[in-house]
């Protein structure tokens, strides 16, 4: 089942990852934004191969401004005698995420999000039950391809964690 879904994602997305990983390529510089046979074309004419990574500075511009601008997150009420409770939601979800370090897995989230078009974050426990983030990158994860809410992915059958790797 497992094989079979993440084969029908390979087929149904394969033009969106591979745009993605070009972006990623052109966002890290160097030689991600040259293919193997421009390198080779250019070294043949004797000439340097030149990187200029406007990408970059467009996304760290982005990424600056959203760390300059950081709130912590909020609840808020629905009605007026709910005051106390989103009080102590707050304070709460303040102390999760900063008991889980989670600013990090969530930059980088966000950062694939602006370099790449999608970013992953994934929630779950340690062995003590306390609460972790983690980012994944947009190229490992796949979903439903028949869902229709691509914003939010309620209505979503699967998503898949999904990375090959050797026996090593």
């Amino acid at each position: 089942l497992i094989k079979e879904a993440s084969s029908e994602c390979e087929e149904s997305f394969k033009t969106l990852y591979d745009e993605m990983e070009e972006d990623l390529k052109f966002y890290a510089g160097g030689d991600g934004q040259w293919t193997d046979d421009d390198i080779n074309a250019i070294r043949s004419s004797h000439n340097v191969q030149i990187s200029i990574n406007i990408t970059k500075k467009q996304v760290d511009s982005v990424l600056g401004r959203r760390e300059q601008t950081l709130t912590d997150l909020r609840a808020y009420p629905v009605e007026f005698s709910d005051e106390i409770i989103t009080a102590i939601s707050s304070r709460v979800l303040k102390w999760a995420l900063d008991a889980a370090n989670s600013q990090l897995p969530i930059s980088q989230a966000y950062k694939n999000q602006v370099a790449a078009g999608m970013g992953w974050l994934f929630i779950d426990t340690d062995e003590k039950g306390f609460i972790r983030l983690h980012n994944e990158s947009p190229l490992n994860v796949y979903f439903d391809p028949y869902c229709k809410d691509l914003m939010g992915l309620t209505d979503c059958d699967y998503i898949l964690r999904y990375k090959q790797t050797t026996k090593r």
